[in-house]
C-alpha cells in the first residue's frame, strides 16, 4: 500500500507512488489539451505547485486528487493503482482488480480504462453498452483515429451516417468522424475500444 501521512487533518501520498502520480497527471492534462493554468485554477493551486506534482517533487493531499480525479471525471482509486504491482510490471500491464471507470454511466454506457500507463500514442478502454441503451447524442468529430471489436452482445454503431449492426466477434475502424452508438438488445454488449491520440473519455 502507499504511504499515506497525516499533516493535521489531511491525509498526504508518499513515497515512491508520488511519482506516478505526477507522470499520470500530466498525460491526462496534454491527452485533454488543458494548460498548466487551467487545471491549477481548478483545483486552486498554483501553476508551480502544479508543475512540482506533475515532477514528483511534492507529496499530494488525497483531497487535493480527489479535486484532480473530479476534473478529469475519474474515480480517485485510479491513482492508487501504483502501490499494487512492481515499478516495472506498472509499465506494462493493469490488472483487472486495478481497473477504474471512467466518465458517467448515466446514458447506460460504462467505460473503464485498459491502458496500463497514459503516457502511450494510444489508449485501450473497455466499454459497456447497458440493455436498450442509447448515446444522448452524436458524438462530434474529433481527431482522433478509433476502432475496437466486439467481445460480447450487439452494437448499432453509426459512423458519418452510416448504420452498422456489429455482433460479437465484429470489429471495426473509423478516424476523425462523428459517431453514435445504441444497443437495442436484452443483454448488455461488451466492446473493446481503441483510441489514438488517448482522449481519456
Amino acid at each position: 500500500m502507499p504511504r499515506i501521512g497525516r499533516r493535521g487533518n489531511r491525509r498526504w501520498i508518499g513515497g515512491r507512488i508520488r511519482q506516478f502520480i505526477g507522470a499520470d497527471v500530466r498525460a491526462m492534462r496534454k491527452a485533454r489539451d488543458v494548460t498548466l493554468k487551467q487545471l491549477a485554477s481548478a483545483i486552486d493551486r498554483s501553476t508551480g505547485w502544479l508543475s512540482q506534482l506533475e515532477r514528483g517533487q511534492i507529496d499530494p493531499s488525497v483531497h487535493v486528487l480527489s479535486d484532480i480525479a473530479d476534473f478529469f471525471d475519474l474515480d480517485v482509486r485510479f491513482f492508487f493503482r501504483a502501490s499494487k504491482p512492481s515499478d516495472e510490471e506498472r509499465k506494462l500491464v493493469r490488472r483487472v482488480a486495478d481497473r477504474v471507470q471512467v466518465g458517467s454511466s448515466e446514458n447506460g454506457l460504462r467505460e473503464e480504462i485498459l491502458s496500463p500507463g497514459l503516457g502511450g500514442s494510444f489508449e485501450i478502454l473497455t466499454s459497456i453498452f447497458e440493455p436498450m441503451s442509447t448515446g444522448q447524442r452524436e458524438v462530434p468529430a474529433r481527431s482522433t483515429e478509433e476502432g475496437g471489436v466486439v467481445i460480447r452482445g450487439q452494437l448499432i454503431l453509426t459512423v458519418d451516417g452510416t448504420e452498422l449492426t456489429l455482433e460479437a466477434g465484429d470489429s471495426f475502424q473509423f478516424a476523425d468522424t462523428e459517431y453514435a452508438w445504441r444497443n437495442d438488445g436484452n443483454i448488455q454488449t461488451e466492446v473493446i475500444w481503441v483510441i489514438s491520440p488517448p482522449m481519456l473519455r
